[in-house]
């Protein structure tokens, strides 16, 4: 007889404690099988009812649900921003005070003109569409100067009128800013503005603030309107030019049909008008003052030396809460493109012999405000720089 092997002995000697686990390992599989069935049921009903759940193509990994996350990383969602909520509570009539590109600067959508290197970028959005904290805008103030009564009023000299002109002006602005001052530099205390300028050309302030700011500005029953700082752009086409040659009378003919055209002559001779006493003034790319038909008429020249101080001014773009302007970024007059220099030849030109006359006022004289930026490719000049000119025209700070 053939005898077991050692492994069918040990087989038929361990047979009964084999069943008894094999009894184990059944039970315990069931309920495995029950504890796992059960847990799937409680992940599909939490599944189906999260509405961060959609169904994905196979062999495709899904997205970690939004509320697992917010399990496994402890991150509460994210608040609304609290000046979102203001503003959506504000009355039609106060949220209408508000130009839309002011909102759409801070939300990143435009890139405001003053952190422009170059118009072009003028009205694209800001690099990835960050938003903004600050920005910055023209508040104009509800009171404005009588200016339609000083227009029926009569005076001795045209001086007296101007001067009339701007003391309303100046004696407006210094009556009715207080109150919107101190708010300002209260605002500026805590931060939220960054800085502010006032103007008397036109009753108001530009400022560099906050969301907060604005909608506070706007509450304001004094307040007429807030405006976005617009880009200022050239209304001729090309890049920069080339200045104009000492000979050239302003690149106009030689026949000088502008004159012709509008009978400046008869202007000169039978009434007498030649400009003579006027002072013009010239926002442009700048003027070249030593053209020969233009700087015996600058009103900052003098044989003997020159001053160009309150006759050309070249505005920088810092805010000045105490109303000053600010220096001048040149000290002498210049034109890095010739169109300054083209209009203000079209204005009191003369080639001092008769028949050179190319302006329509040659015996008037002349000073300058430079935008350059509009000539320079690459800057973008703004509303606010404009607002700087035009009170440099007048000079003196509130």
């Amino acid at each position: 007889m053939r005898k077991k092997s050692v492994l069918s002995r040990s087989y038929t000697r361990s047979k009964g404690g084999d069943c008894e686990m094999k009894i184990r390992i059944v039970r315990s599989a069931l309920i495995m099988m029950l504890l796992l069935g059960l847990s799937s049921l409680t992940s599909l009903s939490a599944l189906s009812a999260s509405p961060d759940v959609v169904d994905h193509p196979a062999g495709r990994t899904a997205p970690v649900p939004a509320w697992i996350e917010v399990e496994n990383k402890s991150t509460p969602p994210r608040p609304k921003p609290p000046d979102a909520e203001s503003w959506d509570e504000l009355p039609p009539d106060v949220q209408a005070k508000v130009d839309p590109r002011i909102l759409a600067e801070l939300q990143g959508e435009v890139t405001p003109a003053h952190l422009s290197d170059d118009r072009a970028q003028a009205d694209v959005a800001t690099p990835a569409g960050k938003p903004l904290d600050k920005t910055r805008f023209l508040v104009h103030l509800k009171a404005k100067a009588d200016l339609e009564a000083i227009a029926q009023r009569r005076f001795a000299t045209r001086t007296e009128r101007r001067t009339a002109v701007f003391d309303a002006l100046l004696s407006t602005a210094r009556s009715t800013q207080g109150p919107l001052r101190a708010l300002l530099d209260a605002r500026m205390g805590r931060g939220d503005v960054a800085s502010y300028q006032p103007f008397y050309i036109f009753n108001g302030f530009a400022v560099e603030g906050n969301l907060d700011t604005i909608i506070e500005l706007a509450k304001r029953d004094d307040v007429e309107r807030i405006v976005a700082n617009y880009p200022l752009m050239p209304l001729w086409n090309g890049g920069a030019g080339s200045g104009l040659p000492l000979n050239d009378l302003g690149g106009l003919h030689s026949d000088n049909w502008n004159v012709d055209l509008v009978d400046a002559e008869r202007v000169w001779d039978e009434l007498g008008v030649t400009g003579e006493g006027a002072v013009v003034a010239g926002i442009d790319t700048g003027v070249d003052w030593t053209h020969l038909a233009l700087q015996p008429r600058y009103r900052g020249y003098g044989p003997a030396g020159s001053d160009h101080n309150y006759n050309w001014f070249d505005p920088n773009s810092t805010l000045y809460p105490g109303g000053n302007l600010g220096p001048s970024r040149s000290m002498v007059p210049f034109d890095n493109s010739g169109h300054g220099t083209h209009t203000m030849g079209t204005m009191v030109g003369d080639g001092g012999t008769p028949g050179t006359q190319v302006g329509m006022a040659p015996d008037a004289r002349w000073i300058a405000i430079s935008l350059n930026e509009l000539s320079i490719w690459g800057s973008a000049a703004d509303d606010i720089m404009g607002q700087k000119a035009f009170n440099g025209c007048c000079a003196p700070p509130i």
